[in-house]
């Protein structure tokens, strides 16, 4: 799902048109809404990658991957465990040199163009124009922010329900417990 089918969809469930002259009436403001609906899901599902990068002299600068890192689960060189800590400024301390496995959670990079697509487990895009349509009607007169309510509930129980695994070996282990 497209930033441009968010918005659409938000805004037929709203009630409102969807042509072009309302998406750019109301887009900045529903962007905006779907980039809190994704950091929030992200919260939820931890979503992770896995990247390679060098260590030198027994330091990885995180700075240079991908996706912003928001937690960093493992390393691993020559399909071995590394152990890690923090090292400060964006880095890790490990001890090797050479190219590293890192698997890390991220932060989904912000929506900005209309086809660009939430950075989440596709099961999971259906619940940001739920996210959207409470928050608009939140932010409406008082006669309309009752609508709210239904939106946020199917919202809020169906992200409770969300996992951030989904059986994986690595989340029945400790990892780095010292």
């Amino acid at each position: 799902m497209t930033l441009s089918e968010i918005i659409k969809s938000a805004l037929s469930q709203l009630g409102m048109p969807t042509d072009a002259a309302a998406v750019a009436l109301h887009g900045d403001r529903l962007k905006g809404y779907a980039n809190d609906a994704v950091q929030d899901i992200a919260a939820a599902v931890k979503p992770s990658r896995c990247e390679y990068a060098a260590a030198s002299e027994g330091r990885i600068d995180l700075s240079g991957l991908e996706r912003a890192c928001v937690k960093l689960t493992s390393v691993r060189q020559d399909g071995r465990e590394l152990e890690f800590c923090a090292g400060g400024d964006d880095s890790v301390l490990v001890a090797a040199s050479g190219e590293c496995e890192l698997r890390y959670v991220y932060a989904p990079a912000e929506l900005k163009a209309d086809g660009d697509a939430p950075e989440l487990p596709e099961h999971t895009h259906w619940l940001i124009p739920l996210y959207v349509v409470a928050r608009e009607r939140m932010a409406a007169d008082t006669a309309n922010q009752q609508g709210a309510e239904p939106y946020m509930n199917v919202y809020l129980l169906a992200k409770r329900s969300l996992r951030p695994n989904r059986g994986e070996s690595d989340s029945y282990r400790i990892v780095n417990r010292w």
